[in-house]
């Protein structure tokens, strides 16, 4: 409840596309579990609002990582995951401005999400997503943490045989990250563009899996 009051604090202080994105996102979020297409419906003009908010408002960081988070998982709950990367690409960097361990009112995802993108070491990206599995509901949003986590545990992978190659406790780190990648696909029951993409994710794990000899 103190979040909900928190987002409407801060969209009160907005732009009316900001107020408009966050009344859409939490009518989404109300209903999604009882009026799945009148949610998809909210979720998309949700997307669209956050969007204009975020290209066209006057905005403080932390209106814009509030937006930036809706607008994530607006993207996420209509299985949109191409704008949903977009949209984490282009505004990881409002953290640069913001401590990272204050909490801020937003969807929990969305900014677990930027915060594990605006890290550089995939350790500390993968404590972000261990960090949201606990507090986020919803199938879609858990599988799209799932697949970045499975992203990250590949680029572990890869930075631990750049690092010393040929190195046996580095070879050792990669095929575990992999194995863990591995089982996350496994352990998922995605659908729609998410499920392609883990599918995708856990052939290449597997197949560089087998080349560094399981």
């Amino acid at each position: 409840m103190r979040r909900a009051a928190a987002l409407l604090m801060l969209a009160g202080c907005a732009c009316p596309e900001m107020r408009s994105a966050v009344s859409a996102y939490q009518r989404a979020m109300d209903a999604r579990e009882r009026h799945a297409d009148w949610a998809a419906k909210s979720f998309e003009n949700c997307a669209e609002d956050a969007a204009t908010a975020l290209r066209e408002c006057e905005l403080t960081p932390d209106q814009r990582l509030t937006l930036a988070s809706i607008r994530i998982r607006a993207c996420i709950e209509t299985d949109a995951v191409a704008a949903a990367e977009e949209t984490i690409l282009a505004h990881k960097a409002v953290f640069g401005s913001l401590d990272a361990d204050q909490r801020y009112p937003g969807d929990i995802a969305g900014i677990a999400l930027l915060k594990a993108a605006h890290h550089d070491n995939p350790d500390r990206a993968l404590v972000e997503y261990l960090r949201a599995e606990d507090r986020v509901t919803g199938a879609r949003a858990r599988a799209f943490l799932d697949l970045r986590k499975v992203e990250t545990l590949i680029a572990k992978a890869t930075w631990h045989l750049a690092s010393t190659p040929g190195a046996g406790s580095h070879r050792d780190a990669a095929k575990r990250a992999l194995r863990d990648a591995i089982a996350v696909c496994d352990g998922q029951k995605a659908a729609g563009a998410l499920a392609d993409r883990l599918k995708r994710l856990r052939a290449e794990a597997a197949s560089r899996l087998e080349a560094l000899g399981k």
